[in-house]
C-alpha cells in the first residue's frame, strides 16, 4: 500500500508550502517534511484520479463543499469535519465500536446515487468514551449508550492546528 499526501486546503492556499500557511500550536515545530508540502487547492478535478481514499482534515466552514465535491467525483472521504454528522446514511465509524456501520456506504451509494463513499469520525471525546464504554454495554445487552454518545458530541471540535489565509 503506497500512501501519498496531498493537501485539500484553501483555494488561496493553492501552491504555497504549508509550514507557510499554518497556524501550529503544537508546542514541537511543524515536521520539516510536512512544512514542505505544497498545497492543493481544494477542488476535486485537481486530485489524481488513482486515489483510493481521501482523508479530510479540513475546518468545518469548508469541508461540506470540498467533500461532497470529492464524493461525487468518485472519492471515498474519510473525514473529522462535523458537516452531515448526523445524516443517518453517513457512518460516524469508531472501528473498535460500531465497524459493522461501514455498510451504510452500500446504502449511501445507492440511495444518493454518488460514485464514492462518505465516511466521518467521531471527536476525540466520543471516540475514548466509545471506546471505554462498548463492552460494558455489550454484556448488558445495550449500545444506546455509545450510539448516544456518538451523537449528542458530534458538534465538538478540537485539534492541533488551525489554517490562517496568508493571502
Amino acid at each position: 500500500m503506497v500512501l501519498d499526501r496531498v493537501p485539500i486546503l484553501l483555494p488561496q492556499n493553492r501552491g504555497k508550502r504549508y509550514g507557510d500557511v499554518v497556524e501550529w500550536v503544537i508546542s514541537d515545530a511543524v515536521p520539516q517534511g510536512a512544512a514542505e508540502i505544497v498545497m492543493g487547492s481544494g477542488e476535486p478535478e485537481d486530485l489524481p484520479k488513482d486515489i483510493d481514499i481521501v482523508f479530510s482534515a479540513l475546518p468545518s466552514s469548508v469541508a461540506l463543499d470540498v467533500e461532497l465535491g470529492l464524493v461525487r467525483r468518485g472519492f471515498t472521504v474519510v473525514s473529522n469535519a462535523s458537516p452531515m454528522r448526523l445524516e443517518p446514511d453517513v457512518p460516524l465509524l469508531n472501528p473498535e465500536v460500531n465497524h459493522e456501520h461501514i455498510k451504510l456506504l452500500d446504502t449511501q451509494k445507492r440511495v444518493r446515487g454518488w460514485g464514492g463513499a462518505l465516511l466521518k469520525d467521531p471527536n476525540c471525546t466520543t471516540a475514548i468514551l466509545t471506546l471505554s464504554l462498548a463492552p460494558s454495554t455489550r454484556s448488558s445487552g445495550s449500545r444506546a449508550l455509545p450510539w448516544c454518545l456518538c451523537r449528542l458530541s458530534a458538534v465538538l471540535v478540537s485539534g492541533g492546528s488551525r489554517l490562517r489565509n496568508r493571502g
